[in-house]
């Protein structure tokens, strides 16, 4: 095959068709003998990539090193914008047809590039061409590693930072970085590079361009959990740009996705402070997942992040009650009845609620407000055999079952009838059990026609079993006291009842497993009160050695206000009638710790009077 140009450079300049018409070996020899000839390169590398176009000339390019010859032209002509671009072409042509790099050519091309963009850093084709050609080197086995090693994440962050008002730009940039951002060092270095700044000036400076936002969106994403991009976000104002956002594309499904990702990783990072929440609250960020709720209730996987936004708001921002005026309860509370047969949204749905009310009395009103207490229902109802669902449902319920008010309301709503439904139904699970039993407990302490409505309906079988069931459970134990107290408090046929069931014995094996814990000791104390306020049942206590574990209780916690004031009420109460139990009483310490109760406690008006009661009695 004869190349014309071989004789001197003026006919390849003249005529570069009749190189690409001669063949591959003709370009390539082009190259070759004339690679620091700006007029001869940048032809020649155009019909290069022309004779590249076809993928049947791949393995001519291959056999006669066309690469190399690629790397030699762009090495001796560093400072040639035309002859770079024309070059990455190339380049990109050769990747499109799956072309085999030599090794060392391969490592020394991706190192060029890098070079021409810091080289030409004003010029925004090279960066462009580059950035594709990093591209297409990435599905190389280990291409990856030598971008990342050759300095490609430095040099494509500054090229953001310089050209962030080219969209063209962006996104290939963009797209190149999202493919960087497999490990926290190399998210690292886009932090340490100053693409922080940029990307939050782009959310800015592109707020229409839905294209641009999705990349950027994501890349902050990536880097939102480093400490020093969390801060840095938060610094520059990207978060505000992604609130807004979220109220500017509302119809958006993506931008709404991540912006709530964004939103909840950064108030979720261990650096975050309650000053960063209440920031990104008065940016109307509640208010933005409100709406986002409002605007896709089919898209589910959108519902569960807004929950965890929300129930991260309410957790790091030290004011849950306003998370829960701004519209976060009103949020969950939609997002769990419009997908009540979805179990994960049922599920985040209850713990965001429950990061909402544990803190704060007003975020319960809020709750309730927003009709809290019928989601939670239902989702139990929809979901029996979910226990997570069951366990943080029974939990928030006694959360909102504050006063009486509350009760009769959790009451009236089916509250009872469901949680024992949880308890049958999950009689191994001691979570379930747990929340279970305090649930009763707190809807149970309404009194009257609630509690006796809940002995009616089972409730106190119900905690017997679950303390029976889990007997080296400390909470099930300490919960199922507490239930038994309220439940037993007020009718006489609820005590006898308890007494029946076995409740006595369990309550004074619960005193005696854990005599450690403080919270078994005080809810102990008081059900054995509940329980003796009945002669026959008084005979009972003693008998099972409720007088025994009730002393020790108090010597053991001489220092727990609850424990001496339950404790006083359980000696009065179990003493009051039989002269035998009084003896018994006295002869197990009764009268001391009782004076001991008066010495410690001589401010405590409850205590002080509940002890000279007890003191009373037992020397009658």
């Amino acid at each position: 095959m004869c190349f014309p140009i071989r004789a001197g450079r003026a006919s390849a300049t003249e005529n570069p068709q009749v190189a690409e018409e001669n063949g591959v070996k003709a370009l390539v020899k082009a190259l070759e003998w004339h690679h620091a000839d700006v007029a001869v390169v940048v032809p020649v590398l155009k019909a290069l990539r022309n004779a590249a176009l076809p993928r049947g000339n791949m393995d001519e390019m291959l056999l006669h090193r066309a690469d190399r010859m690629v790397l030699r032209a762009l090495e001796s002509l560093p400072s040639d914008v035309n002859v770079h671009s024309r070059g990455h072409r190339v380049l990109l042509t050769f990747v499109a047809n799956d072309f085999q790099f030599a090794a060392g050519i391969f490592d020394r091309l991706i190192e060029i590039c890098i070079s021409a963009m810091h080289r030409h850093l004003m010029v925004p084709e090279i960066q462009i061409s580059a950035a594709r050609v990093f591209k297409g080197f990435l599905s190389n086995a280990g291409g990856l590693h030598k971008v990342v090693q050759a300095g490609g994440i430095e040099a494509l962050s500054t090229a953001l930072l310089t050209h962030r008002s080219s969209k063209e730009l962006l996104l290939q940039v963009c797209g190149v970085l999202l493919l960087l951002m497999d490990t926290d060092l190399n998210r690292q270095k886009l932090v340490d590079g100053g693409a922080v700044t940029g990307l939050a000036a782009v959310l800015k400076s592109h707020q229409e361009d839905r294209e641009v936002l999705k990349l950027v969106l994501k890349l902050l994403l990536h880097l939102a959990d480093l400490p020093e991009a969390h801060s840095q976000i938060v610094q520059v104002g990207g978060l505000q740009s992604v609130v807004e956002l979220m109220r500017l594309h509302l119809q958006h499904a993506e931008v709404q996705m991540h912006g709530c990702w964004i939103i909840s990783t950064i108030i979720s990072c261990d650096a975050a402070t309650e000053e960063v929440c209440l920031r990104v609250m008065t940016y109307g960020a509640v208010e933005a997942v409100a709406a986002a709720v409002t605007a896709h209730p089919l898209d589910i996987q959108l519902q569960l992040r807004c929950c965890g936004v929300v129930a991260s708001m309410a957790y790091a921002s030290g004011d849950a009650a306003k998370v829960a005026q701004l519209g976060g309860a009103q949020a969950v509370v939609a997002a769990m009845v419009g997908a009540l047969g979805e179990a994960e949204i049922q599920c985040q749905g209850c713990w965001a609620l429950l990061n909402l009310c544990k803190p704060e009395l007003e975020a319960r009103r809020h709750t309730i407000h927003a009709g809290g207490l019928a989601a939670v229902i239902s989702g139990m109802r929809a979901h029996r055999h979910v226990s997570q669902i069951q366990s943080r449902a029974c939990w928030v319920l006694s959360l909102l079952a504050f006063d009486t008010e509350t009760q009769e309301l959790a009451s009236k709503a089916g509250a009872v009838e469901n949680v024992l439904q949880a308890l049958r139904e999950h009689r191994s699970d001691e979570a379930v059990h747990k929340r279970g039993c305090e649930a009763l407990q707190c809807i149970s302490a309404a009194g009257g026609t609630v509690r006796n409505e809940a002995v009616k309906q089972g409730a106190m079988q119900a905690v017997v079993v679950s303390m029976r069931e889990h007997p080296r459970s400390a909470d099930v134990q300490h919960k199922g006291c507490g239930a038994l107290h309220n439940l037993a408090t007020g009718a006489v046929s609820s005590k006898i009842q308890l007494a029946a069931l076995g409740g006595i014995d369990l309550v004074v094996a619960a005193m005696e497993q854990f005599p450690d814990i403080g919270a078994v000791q005080h809810q102990g104390c008081w059900a054995l009160a509940a329980v003796a306020f009945n002669g026959e049942n008084q005979e009972k206590v003693a008998g099972a050695g409720g007088v025994e574990v009730v002393v020790k209780s108090m010597v053991n916690h001489y220092a727990d206000v609850e424990v001496q004031h339950a404790g006083c009420w359980a000696l009065v109460n179990i003493a009051g009638v039989h002269a035998h139990v009084k003896q018994r009483a006295v002869d197990a310490g009764a009268i001391r710790v009782c004076r001991s109760a008066l010495q410690v406690f001589k401010t405590n008006t409850a205590i002080q009077q509940k002890a000279r009661l007890a003191m009373s009695i037992l020397s009658q």
